[in-house]
């Protein structure tokens, strides 16, 4: 044989001197297989954008609840973004029936609410709402841009009739801020202010008074407040219209005191000088109780 015999040992040393030779002799930085920085992509990690494939994924979710398809919607908003909207029937094991809405955009599922289970309170809102009555001429659609922000929101209702509202962005969407005197229960058309949600102080059929106490919000600041100013303008509007004809029966006058009062504390004028005026208001014995019961509610909801 020529030549030196290589022993395990020595192929171990001579490797480990050629590593030390290396390190000592090279000035070349160290290249990570990520490029120079030695960072991982974060594009490798993000999914890429695809609404087709969304839509695939609430396909397995909702079959797999056995949810039927009820509705569907496709649109984008000012920047371009497409969303898809889907909403689902199906029925508890009580055999009430159930709904469910899905709203993706190409980054991935930004709502998903329902079916609602036979615990749920009757509040908790997931049937998608398409169009709602304002009842003065106008309708409410949904998905729309209901506070004029740009972004879309989307209605949602509960089994009581309760509304909520939810703003829609494509990394997710979240339930929108409403104050109101009572859950909203329908949109009130404002005309040139457009169209706000509102909520009705309601009182039984056979209630001795019944008065229409009515609060709407509008939108600003990412939310709904009834102390913006188109919202204190209706309020105002509402408080001159609520006199009662100089021959109205007592009962219309007591209720028109009654809605002037409340008017007239959510447009802002001074809340004690009104529910002093509600206290030494002339009003018949027999509607005294009744009247007393709707100025302890408006002192309390007004607060």
């Amino acid at each position: 044989m020529c030549g030196p015999r290589l022993t395990e040992s020595s192929v171990r040393r001579a490797g480990l001197a050629v590593i030390g030779l290396a390190l000592s002799c090279s000035s070349a930085p160290r290249i990570s297989p990520w490029g120079p920085g030695g960072a991982v992509p974060l594009r490798l990690y993000a999914e890429t954008p695809d609404l087709d494939a969304r839509g695939r994924t609430i396909d397995g979710e909702t079959a797999a609840l056995g949810l039927e398809l009820d509705k569907e919607i496709a649109f984008a908003d000012r920047n371009g973004t497409r969303y898809l909207v889907r909403s689902y029937v199906g029925h508890d094991s009580l055999g009430r029936p159930t709904h469910a809405c899905r709203i993706a955009s190409p980054l991935g599922v930004v709502l998903a609410v329902g079916p609602e289970s036979e615990t749920d309170s009757p509040d908790t809102t997931t049937e998608l709402v398409r169009a709602l009555d304002t009842h003065g001429g106008r309708a409410v659609s949904s998905p729309a841009d209901l506070d004029g922000d740009g972004s879309f929101e989307v209605i949602l209702r509960s089994r009581s009739g309760t509304l909520s509202i939810a703003s829609l962005g494509p990394n997710g969407a979240r339930d929108m801020a409403i104050a109101l005197a009572g859950p909203v229960r329908g949109f009130v058309d404002l005309g040139a202010d457009g169209v706000a949600p509102s909520s009705v102080v309601s009182a039984p059929d056979d209630a001795p008074l019944r008065p229409h106490l009515v609060d709407v919000a509008t939108g600003e600041d990412g939310a709904f407040s009834n102390k913006t100013r188109s919202a204190r303008a209706f309020h105002a509007r509402e408080r001159d219209l609520a006199v009662a004809p100089k021959d109205a029966l007592p009962k219309v006058r007591a209720e028109r005191a009654l809605e002037h009062a409340w008017h007239a504390i959510l447009a802002g004028d001074s809340r004690d000088g009104v529910l002093d005026m509600l206290d030494h208001a002339e009003v018949g014995a027999d509607l005294r109780p009744s009247f007393q019961t709707w100025a302890a509610k408006i002192r309390a909801l007004t607060r």
